[in-house]
């Protein structure tokens, strides 16, 4: 009788311990989820804020210029 009872007691913790793991993971997964979703929501915002792309060099220089700076802020202030 006592082997049954510690047998399952055994089993019971172990479950115990693998629903914590998965229950971290899993909190984990929505942060950067949700993190994600956010940089997602901004990078489509500001693709529809953007001008018509230019032909000419000049023009096409000076866009990327106006748009690097906040691409570069904005990818990296989540992820340092």
């Amino acid at each position: 009788m006592l082997d049954t009872y510690e047998t399952i007691r055994q089993t019971t913790q172990e479950r115990n311990r693998v629903l914590e793991d998965t229950y971290r993971a899993s909190e984990k997964f929505w942060e950067n989820f949700n993190t994600l979703s956010g940089t997602i929501k901004e990078i489509q915002e500001s693709l529809a804020d953007q001008e018509t792309p230019g032909f000419e060099p000049k023009t096409i220089k000076d866009q990327q210029e106006t748009l690097e700076v906040p691409l570069i802020r904005r990818f990296t202030r989540n992820y340092l």
